[in-house]
């Protein structure tokens, strides 16, 4: 069977989760601006009047025709007298009373009006008429645009300051815990008062400035409030979130590359740096590159994880098999650096094992709800940094050895998978004896790419090994 492969990619980075906040997308920001802005509705309400002016019929410039017409009718009974006058033997004449007498009266009149030759000055207004439509339309489209760049800008500004809090905040917890072994130490006679006084500096500089930028997020809430005509008081969170249109492998590679490159370079020129590590900070999650995966019959562009009942077929199991089977070997491409397994973590949106789901978010297999033409796998293992070309790779080559080895894969896991025990590599060291162990991924991606990769990759991981943390020291320097 020829088939080819669809695929959708989706790099997620989290910029805040709140239980108790609204999560507010930007569609859903956008929609809430286009619906409900004022200067938008002003806009519209302008344009449909313009229109409506400029129509031929209401512009003036036709000749004028009026039609008037009416009619009266009386029905009713008269009486005649005569008064002071006598018949021929000289009685008096009585009054005549006539019943139901009727009279009719009609008229109608047809005006045309129509000046021959005016200056042409109906055919100026005619058109000035047109332009102000023309010119209003367009004024329509600048303040939308307009709404849009300010709802984008605001968005992005919730989201910086929302990060800004979060890392104010941890600066100002490490600051508390150096003040108090500052005091300690000055207790304990071994510092003196003048470190004391710095670690309280440090502390009301780092509260001053959390309090400055929940400030700021505050008054950005407010303005977004304000441009999508809601509650000015209405809290919520954000997320940063892009996604890819579904396609070919390749030219959803080439996309996900240039899109980083470009993100770097615009943060670079607004003077910021813009990062795609998989685990930044340590007390939050990690940002990641989910790659929705479906296969398309080349022939007639059927859905083959779709049986023709409408029920997920058997290549759709077979493909879920070979995801949970080979891709602990490949972890070392969705996870490439030292820093990608301080993602994997319990409970904070990173997979830990290789269950798979329907629409549960704990798995590192997810199936999405969908009908069967958009029947698709989610793999949630690869982190933001990862190359784009070696993991859409690494995640087709699994599910391609699923289906050719017919590969059942583990019942549906419907629980909370963070319950379970570790499944995946914990470091780069040990996914990197995995991508050597296994002979048909090394088969499929070649001796000699392996043996580079590898070679490469462990170079980079003693390295890191040589680096003592600040938590050796803080931990194990003094207590050893």
């Amino acid at each position: 069977m020829n088939k080819v492969f669809i695929l959708s990619l989706l790099i997620v980075t989290i910029v805040n989760i709140s239980k108790a906040q609204e999560k507010l997308t930007k569609e859903q920001a956008l929609d809430f601006a286009l619906e409900n802005n004022f200067g938008i509705q002003v806009s519209r309400n302008n344009t449909e009047i313009t229109k409506n002016n400029s129509n031929i019929l209401n512009s003036g410039y036709l000749p004028t025709v009026s039609i008037s017409g009416g009619g009266n009718y009386i029905g009713s009974d008269s009486e005649i007298a005569f008064p002071g006058q006598f018949d021929d033997q000289g009685n008096p004449i009585p009054n005549r009373i006539f019943e139901g007498q009727e009279s009719q009266r009609y008229n109608a009149s047809v005006n045309l009006n129509y000046t021959l030759f005016d200056g042409l000055g109906r055919i100026y207004i005619y058109k000035q008429l047109k332009e102000q439509y023309n010119l209003s339309e367009l004024q329509l489209r600048e303040t939308i645009e307009y709404s849009i760049l300010q709802i984008f800008e605001v968005y992005f500004s919730i989201a910086q300051f929302t990060e800004s809090s979060r890392i104010f905040k941890q600066n100002l917890e490490v600051s508390k815990e150096r003040q108090k072994r500052a005091q300690s130490a000055f207790i304990h006679g071994q510092g003196n008062k003048l470190a004391v006084l710095n670690a309280q500096v440090d502390v009301t500089n780092d509260s001053i400035s959390l309090i400055q930028v929940n400030q700021r997020l505050d008054n950005s809430k407010r303005d977004l409030n304000l441009l999508m005509n809601q509650p000015i008081d209405k809290d919520y969170s954000v997320e940063l979130e892009v996604n890819f249109v579904h396609g070919d492998p390749l030219s959803i590679a080439d996309q996900v590359f240039t899109f980083k490159r470009a993100v770097r370079e615009i943060a670079f020129k607004e003077g910021m740096y813009a990062t795609f590590m998989a685990k930044p900070m340590a007390s939050e999650p990690g940002s990641a590159t989910h790659i929705h995966q479906s296969i398309l019959n080349k022939s007639d562009k059927r859905n083959i994880f779709a049986s023709e009942k409408g029920k997920y077929s058997d290549q759709f199991f077979n493909y879920i098999g070979g995801l949970q089977k080979y891709t602990p070997y490949v972890m070392s491409l969705y996870a490439p650096n030292v820093n990608s397994y301080r993602r994997f973590t319990r409970e904070i949106s990173a997979p830990i094992n290789l269950h798979w789901g329907y629409d549960n978010r704990t798995t590192g297999l997810r199936i999405p709800d969908a009908d069967p033409e958009n029947y698709r796998i989610e793999n949630r293992f690869p982190g933001a940094d990862v190359n784009p070309y070696l993991s859409i790779a690494a995640t087709l080559a699994c599910g391609f050895l699923g289906m050719k080895n017919k590969v059942k894969p583990t019942k549906a896991y419907e629980g909370n998978a963070y319950e379970q025990d570790f499944d995946v590599p914990r470091n780069l060291e040990e996914a990197l004896r995995g991508l050597q162990e296994n002979s048909e991924i090394t088969q499929i991606f070649g001796d000699k790419f392996i043996q580079l990769y590898t070679s490469i990759k462990l170079v980079e991981f003693e390295q890191f090994n040589q680096v003592i943390s600040s938590w050796e020291r803080e931990h194990l320097l003094l207590n050893v």
